[in-house]
C-alpha cells in the first residue's frame, strides 16, 4: 500500500480566467454526476459519481477531451455496461488513469478496468456480479453474446456471482485480479 498526502482539490475556475483558455475549449465540467477539479500543481482531475446512464459515456469522454484530465475518479453503483465500456475503451486508448473511490460496483468496474493505471482509495468497495439482461429475459444466445462481449472487453483490458448478489472484492483481491494496481491511503 502506498501512502500519499490527500490532494487539495479546488473547483476549476472559469475558462476565461485561466491563461491556457486559448488551448482548451468548452465549459468547465460540472453537473450532477460529473465535475472537474484542479490540484495545487495545476493538474485537472475528472470525477464521475452516479450510475452510468444513457449518454454518460459520451459526456465523460467529452469532458476528458475538454479538460485533458489524466485521471478519472469513479464512484458508482453501476448502471449501463455499454456506457461504462465506451468510457473504458476511451481511457485505455488515450492513456488515462482511473481511481475508484467510495463504491465502484457492477458497470463501474468496466470503466475502472479501462484505466492504463488503476487504483483505489483505502476503504473503497469494489463489487462484481454475474451479468443480467435488462429485459429480465433473453435467450441463451443473448446471454452467450453478452458474456462473450464481457470476456473480450476484460481480455482487452487486462467465479460467477448472481447479479442480485453483489460480490464485494477486498482491495487485496482487486489487486490480485489485476483490476487495480494499488491502494492509496489518505493518511500522511
Amino acid at each position: 500500500m502506498r501512502e500519499v498526502a490527500p490532494p487539495t482539490l479546488q473547483a476549476t475556475p472559469p475558462r476565461q480566467q485561466r491563461p491556457q483558455a486559448a488551448v482548451r475549449s468548452g465549459p468547465v465540467v460540472s453537473d450532477d454526476k460529473l465535475s472537474s477539479f484542479e490540484t495545487d500543481d495545476g493538474t485537472t482531475l475528472l470525477l464521475f459519481a452516479g450510475e452510468f446512464g444513457p449518454d454518460d459515456g459520451q459526456r465523460i469522454i467529452g469532458a476528458l477531451r475538454t479538460t485533458g484530465a489524466p485521471l478519472l475518479v469513479l464512484t458508482s453503483e453501476g448502471g449501463l455496461v455499454s456506457e461504462a465500456q465506451m468510457v473504458g475503451y476511451f481511457l485505455r486508448s488515450n492513456n488515462v488513469k482511473t481511481l475508484a473511490s467510495g463504491l465502484c460496483a457492477s458497470a463501474c468496474t468496466f470503466a475502472l478496468a479501462g484505466g492504463v493505471e488503476r487504483g483505489a482509495f483505502e476503504g473503497t468497495r469494489i463489487g462484481v456480479h454475474r451479468a443480467s439482461l435488462l429485459s429480465g429475459g433473453g435467450s441463451l444466445d443473448d446471454g452467450q453474446q453478452l458474456m462473450a462481449n464481457f470476456l473480450r472487453y476484460f481480455r482487452s483490458m487486462a467465479g460467477s456471482v448472481a447479479s442480485e448478489r453483489m460480490r464485494r472484492l477486498t482491495l487485496d483481491e482487486a489487486v490480485e485480479l489485476g483490476l487495480i494496481h494499488e491502494t492509496i491511503s489518505m493518511n500522511e
